[in-house]
């Protein structure tokens, strides 16, 4: 029978470690860099020794993927709460989930940092890819009567138009969040609604571009 301290099993206690290092480690690689952060700063800032961290994982980029992939789940549970009271047409699910995953990484500029920065520190991140890319593809699924490859490649185009735009605003304070999910929403309906629409917006006069600039 499990020892039990303090009113939890060795297992309880072990789960509560576990949690309280990835929330760590969230703050700290959003703020430091993961390259810039050893696994002796996560402890420290944990208040765990060594030894219970290599109980918990073999290495720091395991707790790298533990943290993005609660990201991924936090960004797929928006995406999905703004999906069941959107217009069920294609279109529109797809905009409501751009847009819910657009807010969802610009109310934390953590959140940006850990999805489309720190993210790439990830071995095989071929096997992780786009994080838009992920969310679309867990939140889509079964909603779009498309055939495959025209849902794989809109899902690659608007994941290239988020994340520039994201990186503008990640960088410039006088880019709004708002301007950004403004101009994705632009370019997702360009994207998603025919290839005879998107060869237009390369012929767009300039005072018919997107609301970029406010």
């Amino acid at each position: 029978m499990a020892r039990v301290y303090g009113g939890k099993s060795a297992d309880q206690r072990e789960r509560e470690r576990r949690e309280r290092l990835i929330a760590v480690a969230s703050r700290v690689f959003s703020e430091r860099g993961f390259a810039n952060t050893g696994i002796d700063v996560l402890c420290w800032r944990a208040e765990m020794s060594l030894r219970v961290f290599y109980r918990l994982f073999h290495a720091k980029e395991e707790v790298l993927a533990a943290v993005v992939s609660r990201c991924v789940d936090d960004a797929v549970t928006a995406v999905m709460r703004r999906l069941e009271t959107a217009d069920q047409e294609a279109y529109a699910q797809v905009e409501a989930a751009v847009a819910a995953y657009v807010e969802y990484v610009t109310s934390n500029r953590r959140i940006y940092r850990l999805l489309h920065e720190e993210m790439h520190h990830l071995r095989g991140r071929e096997a992780w890819g786009d994080p838009l890319v992920m969310v679309l593809a867990r939140t889509l699924k079964g909603r779009l009567d498309w055939p495959e490859i025209e849902v794989r490649l809109m899902a690659a185009a608007l994941a290239g138009v988020t994340a520039a735009l994201l990186g503008e605003w990640h960088r410039d304070d006088g880019v709004s969040a708002n301007q950004v999910r403004e101009t994705v929403l632009w370019l997702c309906s360009a994207i998603a609604s025919s290839a005879e629409l998107i060869s237009e917006v390369g012929r767009l006069e300039p005072s018919e571009g997107p609301p970029f600039a406010g």
